[in-house]
């Protein structure tokens, strides 16, 4: 061992000695420890720790006597421990140093142990694995114990600093719908569900454009993971939303646009005109888009963007579960599971809303009410389970062929489940040649 790696080790047991002094000195202190027996080196100190904590569990006056009592431990251990000199006010700084030091040996050993696993083969589960393991080990630091009545304050304070004429979520894209959920909410996880067809992609897109396009304040900042569709027909949603000319143009404005020009008896070169000056003020749009599809890739990327841009009101949406790879896993049930828990975890981590697309069983179709319910959304315990907010767009349209070749047709928005609000049913219209959704008057 290095002269550098030893001096590292000894101010480490300085540590644990200055600890435990405290505790002896000021028993009230071990109800504030939050080490463990993993946190001493030196198999003294840890002896003596652990005879503490048990006195102190068991009521028993905690003294030199009684810890050799209850211990192999010898009375120049306690006293040389006793009489080190530390002080009970630094007793935080002497825990969180401990932390510190474990944190960095525990990874240390993390990284040797993921550079031999890796030796002979690169594997994504082999990073996946060193990523979570590095990620429980910081999550065991020390933090603040406030009580009830501090939390309370910090709460009040947050809503004392809210904005009367704002939002506590991020932007929906319609008034009406933000009213309902007051937006996208940060660390829910939200589920939006529907029969292929019934409009659920062109939904999440145009709330995300419409999100982004209303943004006066320079915060928001949507990304689209599209697993299923190309991305080139996403943006081409997104711009003939923005252009409110037909999605099917987008195919190849050239040959299509100017026979819109025609059709609709427009001056040569409208539409055109429409089409270029959307995509001027889409390029300035707080938007991105992706057609990854790994799970481990998406939430590293989710990090770098929320870590890239702090101070942005962040929504992730990915459409859809069913087209979301997850190493090892093949079974829907276990992969569906697997995908939400994490989903999940990644909201409340990185404090953002993650919007995920799923596809509805072929239930609702069989019954004379065609509205959907969370029984209907496939492998749907553990997503029912684990969602904050269950969405599903529903037209009455989709099972009328008459009806179905209408341009505006009515959908409702049925939010089923929503942990931390009221469910009920949104009332919008779609208009199906733009692919775009507009609140109901």
């Amino acid at each position: 061992m290095s002269t550098n790696a030893l001096e590292k080790f000894q101010n480490h047991t300085e540590m644990e000695i200055s600890v435990l002094e405290a505790m002896l000195e000021d028993n009230s202190l071990i109800d504030e420890c939050r080490l463990s027996q993993k946190h001493f080196t030196y198999s003294k100190h840890k002896e003596l720790y652990k005879t503490i904590c048990e006195l102190h569990d068991k009521e028993i006056d905690i003294n030199p006597q009684m810890i050799i009592g209850h211990s192999d431990l010898e009375i120049n251990d306690v006293m040389k421990v006793m009489s080190h000199g530390s002080l009970t006010s630094n007793f935080d700084f002497y825990q969180r140093k401990m932390f510190d030091f474990v944190e960095i040996e525990e990874m240390r050993k993390l990284a040797a142990r993921f550079l031999t696993e890796t030796e002979q083969k690169n594997t994504s589960d082999a990073s996946e694995r060193f990523i979570n393991r590095v990620l429980k080990t910081s999550e065991e630091k020390v933090v603040s114990k406030e009580t009830f009545q501090q939390k309370l304050l910090t709460r009040v304070d947050k809503h004392a600093s809210m904005k009367v004429d704002g939002m506590s979520g991020v932007d929906t894209g319609w008034d009406k719908f933000n009213n309902f959920t007051d937006g996208w909410q940060a660390g829910d996880l939200i589920i939006v569900g529907g029969r292929p067809g019934m409009g659920k992609t062109a939904w999440t897109l145009d709330s995300m454009r419409r999100g982004a396009e209303r943004d006066l304040n320079g915060t928001y900042r949507g990304k689209y993971y599209s697993a299923e569709m190309p991305e080139g027909q996403c943006i081409d949603r997104w711009i003939a939303g923005q252009s409110m000319l037909p999605v099917a143009c987008m195919k190849n404005p050239n040959r299509f646009l100017p026979l819109y020009d025609k059709k609709e008896d427009l001056q040569p070169g409208t539409a055109f005109a429409k089409y270029q000056i959307a995509i001027g003020k889409m390029s300035e749009l707080p938007l991105e888009i992706s057609e990854e599809k790994d799970l481990r890739m998406i939430k590293a990327d989710m990090r770098k963007e929320v870590k890239n841009n702090p101070d942005k009101k962040h929504v992730f949406m990915i459409d859809h579960i069913s087209h979301i790879n997850v190493d090892g896993m093949t079974e829907d049930l276990v992969k569906f599971a697997e995908v939400v828990r994490e989903l999940k975890h990644t909201a409340v981590q990185l404090d953002v809303p993650i919007i995920l697309l799923v596809q509805l069983n072929r239930g609702n179709t069989n019954r004379e009410d065609k509205r959907p319910t969370m029984a209907d959304i496939r492998a749907c315990g553990e997503i029912e389970q684990v969602a904050d907010m269950i969405i599903m767009p529903h037209r009455e349209s989709y099972y009328d062929n008459e009806m179905k070749g209408e341009r505006y047709q009515e959908m409702e928005i049925i939010v089923d489940k929503y942990r931390n609000g009221r469910a009920g049913t949104y009332h919008m219209m779609f208009d199906s040649v733009t692919n775009t959704f507009h609140d109901k008057e």
